[in-house]
């Protein structure tokens, strides 16, 4: 499943499911999607809840909300302390090889990362 699958998701059972609902689910971390998932999740969630100010006439309220805050620094946190994703790491690999003039390692380390986009 890719993160603007688990956005739109999220927003639609929002808009489907009565007000006040808690919405909770689960991802694994299968092709590296995991972690974008969750953002995109958190992101929706923060969406909606600007959507229920701005459709109830509150505007106003989105600054003092602590629900918004609190989605929003929950973001920051994931954000900062995220693992590197493989095809990240793949690149780390790739620019280290380039930087030492391993280019028997850079073409092995390319062919991965090949193999890594062309399987998600």
């Amino acid at each position: 499943t890719t993160p603007a699958v688990i956005y739109e998701t999220i927003k639609g059972a929002r808009q489907m499911l009565p007000e006040g609902t808690v919405l909770q689910f689960h991802t694994h971390d299968t092709a590296g999607m995991g972690v974008a998932c969750n953002y995109a999740a958190i992101e929706a969630g923060i969406e909606s809840l600007e959507e229920f100010y701005r459709g109830h006439g509150r505007e106003d309220l989105l600054e003092q909300s602590g629900e918004v805050h609190s989605l929003q620094q929950w973001l920051e946190d994931v954000r900062s302390k995220r693992p590197m994703t493989q095809l990240e790491r793949l690149q780390k690999a790739l620019d280290e090889a380039i930087r030492l003039e391993d280019y028997e390692k850079a073409a092995a380390v390319r062919d991965q990362m090949r193999k890594l986009e062309t399987s998600e």
